[in-house]
């Protein structure tokens, strides 16, 4: 684009004040031009075998070599120069950071910014899970843009511990088909399966069900604490899965879109049967982003959080998270989190015999390294 669109077009507009037909081809030159590239890349997208190279300390040592000698070259050392500090700025060059990235706990839950929608992360050791795939359209899809490019960025194998699909919404099962075809999860729970249907073995989402893995030195647990069996809600929302993600002793509770109606069953129900102290957590993901109805004052005070997180996209026309729901998160002193301020939230946690549990989520937005470093 910058050596032969741009030129072009720069050229033809000055060439259309002196002759109109040679300014016209000049375009439709950079027309073809763009038409080729865009055919490129998008066949690009469509293949399956893919090549990610780590950067890592033993990585920039190796360009740092190959790159000064340019410096002692023949030709102009300017262009040496340049060449060399672009190489060296593009992969980003800080030891500190690399020793940090080994040393790292993988013990992470991962909120990706899915626009208004949601997707999670949940990383321990050679465990994860993933719940929600987040919204699809008809050009873009956070399973193939966002989800994906992150777990393979991770080094994980295709194979996955377990996705839950929260109820069959576009915002929350975008492309959950593909996903799980393409990862093929060992365990699949879903809360509207005729809404979501898969080609692989997959189960409803049901109060009770549970996964669990440990070590010595940490931990994972996921429960489903809602919907009970037998429980017809009348909106799709109210299907939601909902599910509490234990890592290393830390609670994550997450809501789906459960609001109102179903909000209050759930509550009803754990009250009968003395299981209230269930859905206490250190870090609540807001029911259905934010809205009016969900995260009422009955359930914060149950739940008790340090932090609640709001999935929802950037001025979208729902308005979410309402000033209701952040002015009850504000009552309880929990601090409150939105996606469209802080782009992707990373929450890790110490290992078992640590203590400190809960360290201080990473806001991608505020992230002190280049935007065009992978972390």
């Amino acid at each position: 684009v910058s050596f032969v669109v741009l030129p072009l077009c720069l050229m033809s507009f000055v060439v259309s004040f002196m002759h109109d037909g040679l300014a016209l081809f000049g375009f439709q030159m950079a027309d073809a031009v763009l038409d080729f590239l865009l055919g490129f890349l998008a066949a690009l997208a469509d293949v399956d075998w893919q090549w990610r190279l780590p950067i890592t300390l033993w990585l920039n040592a190796v360009v740092f070599g190959l790159a000064l000698p340019l410096l002692f070259a023949r030709f102009n050392r300017a262009f040496a120069l340049s060449l060399f500090l672009l190489l060296f700025s593009l992969l980003g060059f800080d030891a500190k950071k690399a020793q940090d990235d080994q040393s790292s706990s993988k013990s992470q839950f991962w909120v990706l910014d899915a626009g208004q929608g949601l997707s999670l992360v949940v990383q321990n050791g050679a465990s994860l899970w993933v719940y929600d795939t987040g919204p699809a359209f008809e050009r873009f899809s956070n399973a193939r843009a966002v989800l994906t490019p992150y777990l393979e960025s991770q080094s994980f194998d295709p194979m996955l511990s377990g996705l839950i699909v929260s109820h069959g919404d576009m915002d929350h099962a975008g492309e959950s088909e593909w996903f799980a075809d393409y990862f093929s999860p060992r365990t699949i729970w879903i809360g509207e399966p005729k809404r979501t249907p898969l080609k692989q073995t997959s189960t409803g989402c049901a109060l009770g069900q549970s996964w669990e893995w440990a070590s010595n030195s940490s931990s994972l647990r996921v429960d489903v604490l809602w919907p009970r069996k037998g429980y017809q809600a009348t909106s799709a929302n109210n299907h939601s899965c909902v599910v509490r993600f234990t890592l290393n002793g830390t609670a994550f509770l997450v809501m789906g879109d459960l609001e109102g109606e179903g909000e209050r069953a759930m509550l009803a129900w754990m009250a009968e049967h003395h299981m209230l102290a269930e859905l206490k957590a250190d870090v609540l993901i807001a029911g259905h982003h934010g809205a009016e109805a969900a995260s009422s004052m009955t359930l914060l005070k149950h739940v008790k959080p340090e932090y609640v997180v709001f999935s929802a996209g950037y001025l979208n026309r729902f308005r979410h998270p309402s000033s209701g729901a952040q002015a009850r998160v504000k009552r309880i002193s929990a601090q409150a989190l939105n996606t469209f301020d802080t782009g992707a939230i990373a929450f890790s946690v110490g290992a078992n015999n640590e203590k400190g549990g809960l360290l201080e989520p990473k806001l991608s937005r505020q992230r002190a390294t280049d935007y065009w470093v992978l972390e």
